[in-house]
């Protein structure tokens, strides 16, 4: 090997130091978490600083890192909330543009995704604010006649005691466009 170096030497134009030349050194290198560091000291040195320093550290590596906590673990399926759609997000499945559409989709949103088969007019007409960008205050302001329309066509019935509930019919439909949606 000293041969392959002695040439090493030769090709780049150099004298090779003979050991006399070269004080003794020692050669070392260190790196922790992306830190590194490499130098070359004198024995004495090494002896004194460094090894003491080394010693700890691979002392470190050695020892085992503390457990970490383990994370909780998510609740089992049957436990989870179900993901909920939004109002705005059934008026676009339905395709709602028009007044009656969009109270229609309110009406659908609280029945089958809320899960409130019965409702007040208020509680209607707050849900179908919530389609913003979709609900207008055109809308807003001929809200009575565009209910009553949906009264009458038979797409929402109202009960004696006031409340109102999809048709049955209509509610179906809903849920099959929902369920191709992947959100009843």
């Amino acid at each position: 090997m000293t041969s392959n170096i002695r040439q090493a030497f030769d090709l780049v134009g150099e004298d090779y130091p003979t050991p006399s030349a070269t004080p003794a050194r020692v050669s070392f290198s260190l790196e922790k978490n992306g830190i590194a560091v490499r130098a070359s000291v004198t024995p004495d040195y090494f002896d004194t600083h460094v090894l003491p320093v080394m010693t700890r550290l691979l002392k470190e590596i050695d020892t085992p890192a503390p457990k970490a906590q383990p994370e909780p673990e998510a609740a089992p399926p049957k436990f989870r909330k179900p993901a909920t759609a939004s109002v705005r997000q059934v008026v676009d499945i339905l395709s709602a543009q028009s007044g009656p559409e969009l109270l229609k989709a309110a009406a659908v949103s609280l029945a089958v995704i809320q899960n409130l088969p019965v409702f007040t007019r208020e509680h209607l007409f707050e849900e179908a604010e919530k389609a913003v960008g979709h609900w207008r205050k055109s809308h807003s302001n001929s809200a009575d006649e565009i209910l009553k329309y949906l009264l009458t066509s038979g797409t929402l019935v109202e009960r004696g005691d006031g409340q109102l509930c999809l048709n049955h019919a209509e509610e179906k439909a809903a849920i099959l466009a929902l369920r191709a949606a992947h959100l009843a």
